[in-house]
């Protein structure tokens, strides 16, 4: 090759080294750059939630993104008007059918403020001072199936071999459904008792509105063989009273609280009843916000709390042993959680082993997840459950 073939050569290797030199100094540049932007980002801001979860646009702050999962499934006050609606002419029926002495109640999580949009209604009704026995309360549901049917116009189905009677109900115009039992006062009291544990600090019902949605979509909120909504709600309660400073107060459940029977003599009287009124009764030095509670709470049930040892109590400041406690009969010990109006109940009673390694591992992951900037991860639904 000539000496001036081998120049012009030289000159393009040359400029092909140039131009990679350069390309190579550009993105180092641009990188040096985005890390100057990022650097200077409050921590907050780098939190990501991905799109997969209910709501989980791009989130700022944990706080403001779990005060946006509530209100995107908490009850609404136009629905609590409805349901209160609903109830009166209810109320109307039963009374027209039994006679003037029938009483109508409510209870569960639409009475003490933490019904989702996806909440059941749950409602007993009494007929004067009767004592009905299983089989007359069947028979009796049996009728009033066909009354409501053709009355009210919903959908009625009467489940009637089970420990607790009912009639599903399902109103398709307001999207309103009620399980209708007769002579179930137990759970009244212990509805009224939540109530007022609401009313004391508003973190307590919100703590109790997440975890019941995320039980829910981690597909760990079963009462056939895991633990139904009550659980968690006694879950988020024992949290509320064992954390130092305690959120709540131990209140005497066994002192009668005023209005065990709820009265609904107008169209917003259930929505006034589950709203807090009057001065709060008590002030928690605890100040932590929700996100910080949140992240503590799945830590006490994933490395804390003993399960296998542990009985989840909202009487005592401390977890009870299973030993310590003198169970009813066919109560299932695998988790324990005490009912807050008759000690000797296990309100968990139909977990089995799987279910418990089910629910550990998802307080597990939820741990996990509140230590990450990935917060929108906590409420992605987990396999094999609809989104």
């Amino acid at each position: 090759m000539s000496d001036q073939g081998t120049d012009k050569e030289g000159r393009l290797v040359e400029k092909k080294a140039g131009e990679e030199a350069e390309k190579k100094a550009e993105k180092k540049a641009e990188k040096q750059a985005d890390a100057v932007v990022v650097n200077h980002l409050p921590a907050t801001v780098m939190l990501h939630t991905p799109s997969s979860t209910p709501k989980a646009e791009e989130c700022y702050d944990k706080n403001a993104y779990l005060s946006r999962v509530i209100s995107s499934v908490e009850s609404k006050d136009s629905m609590l008007l409805k349901i209160n609606s609903f109830v009166l002419q209810l109320g109307s029926v039963l009374k027209e059918t039994f006679g003037p002495t029938t009483t109508l109640s409510l209870y569960g999580s639409t009475v003490y403020g933490c019904a989702t949009v996806d909440s059941d209604l749950d409602i007993t009704f009494c007929i004067g001072d009767q004592d009905m026995g299983l089989e007359t309360k069947r028979k009796l549901l049996k009728r009033l199936s066909k009354v409501l049917r053709q009355r009210l116009q919903c959908q009625c189905l009467a489940i009637l071999r089970c420990r607790v009677p009912l009639i599903k109900l399902e109103d398709k115009n307001t999207n309103i459904k009620a399980d209708l039992s007769t002579g179930n006062a137990a759970p009244i009291p212990q509805a009224r008792l939540l109530q007022r544990y609401s009313n004391m600090d508003s973190r307590f019902r919100q703590l109790a509105i997440l975890v019941k949605h995320w039980s829910r979509t981690r597909g760990i909120n079963d009462g056939a063989n895991l633990m139904n909504s009550y659980c968690y709600c006694l879950l988020v309660l024992h949290f509320c009273q064992t954390i130092q400073p305690p959120i709540l107060p131990i209140l005497d459940c066994n002192k009668p609280i005023h209005g065990n029977v709820l009265k609904l003599s107008s169209r917003d009287q259930l929505l006034q009843d589950s709203k807090f009124q009057g001065r709060r009764e008590w002030v928690s030095e605890n100040v932590q916000t929700l996100s910080e509670l949140l992240g503590k709470f799945f830590k006490y049930y994933a490395e804390d709390f003993d399960w296998n040892e542990e009985v989840i109590s909202g009487t005592n400041a401390k977890p009870l042993l299973k030993s310590a406690v003198e169970w009813g009969e066919e109560q299932g010990q695998v988790i324990c959680i005490q009912d807050l109006s008759n000690p000797q109940m296990n309100c968990a009673r139909n977990v089995r082993d799987f279910g418990l390694e089910k629910i550990v591992k998802e307080f597990q992951r939820g741990d996990m997840v509140m230590n990450s900037t990935q917060i929108g991860d906590l409420f992605i639904p987990s396999k094999g459950k609809k989104k």
